[in-house]
């Protein structure tokens, strides 16, 4: 893709409570190599206005980690365009 050499990518995702009250999430992360792997996550509590940053470093520099893709998924109860 003639990217400089030395370039990283580097995962993450950023989830923000836009409502005016606390909302859980419930993060689950699916790993594919081939088949599929899954894997759930603690729930977290997002106050009013709070940002959240999970850093996906480690899932992805896994030694055991053959993935060739990593899927984010989070579920939580609300209205749609409560959390960003």
């Amino acid at each position: 893709m003639n990217f400089p050499e030395g370039t990283e990518f580097i995962p993450y995702a950023t989830l923000r409570n836009l409502s005016r009250q606390p909302i859980t999430v419930s993060p689950t992360v699916v790993l594919t190599d081939g088949s599929t792997a899954k894997s759930s996550l603690p729930a977290l509590t997002l106050l009013p206005g709070e940002t959240w940053q999970m850093d996906l470093t480690s899932v992805h520099s896994a030694p055991s980690s053959t993935s060739t893709e990593i899927n984010l998924f989070f579920a939580y109860e609300g209205s749609a365009g409560d959390v960003l």
